[in-house]
């Protein structure tokens, strides 16, 4: 509480609810921004070279430039490969709750589409890649309470997130240090955070078209 006075009368001004807003925002803003964890002792790779290993992955690929699920997968998948499309064929990509759906690092022009992607602390995770597309994927964690659909961070750019479902899912997207992505299509709820968090030093990016509904804040920056 703070008290000052005013023509000889002491007027409290109640400043509880500010302060509130502002620990909820600080706790927030620390979580999505928390140590990011190792991959799974079972991930699948999508090799720079362009092969898959495992081999027992049901992933295939005839010419090493697009990529398709054959069957369901229960492991993070890490993409090593730049300029490769990878189409789930309305599968499953599901882990047990931690780690990321897709992991991709220091790679460009992936798309990934079609893939019901479940239980991961975060259903596409990318650091310092550029100009890839993700559209048509579905994303879930049914504990709801951590990680994201989508998370973009350290100086990832031009890259565009569409057409979209993400439910039950800590926050739906979070962008981190990223600039001029585009934003669209996507329908984020029953999230615990807000639906959209763009963080620090994100410039010139396009948030349009989005249904969210059910989460704390629609929209965070």
């Amino acid at each position: 509480l703070i008290f000052c006075w005013k023509r000889g009368v002491r007027v409290r001004k109640k400043v509880v609810t500010g302060i509130m807003l502002t620990l909820l925002l600080l706790s927030m803003l620390t979580f999505a921004f928390s140590v990011h964890q190792v991959e799974a002792s079972g991930t699948i790779h999508i090799r720079a070279d362009g092969s898959i290993d495992p081999l027992t992955a049901n992933i295939t690929s005839a010419d090493n430039v697009t990529y398709s699920f054959t069957g369901n997968n229960y492991d993070q998948i890490t993409v090593e490969r730049s300029n490769i499309k990878i189409n789930g064929s309305g599968y499953i990509l599901q882990g047990s709750g931690s780690g990321d759906g897709f992991y991709l690092l220091s790679v460009n022009n992936v798309t990934i589409q079609n893939t019901n992607i479940k239980n991961f602390t975060f259903g596409i995770y990318l650091s310092s890649s550029c100009n890839n597309t993700f559209s048509g994927n579905n994303m879930t964690n049914p504990t709801g309470t951590s990680g994201s659909g989508v998370y973009l961070e350290s100086s990832c750019n031009n890259n565009t997130v569409s057409g979209n479902n993400m439910t039950n899912t800590g926050y739906g997207i979070i962008l981190g240090s990223s600039s001029v992505n585009t934003i669209s299509g996507n329908t984020i709820t029953n999230t615990t955070f807000p639906g959209v968090l763009l963080s620090s030093y994100c410039n010139n990016n396009i948030i349009s078209g989005n249904t969210i509904t059910n989460t704390s804040i629609g929209v965070l920056l």
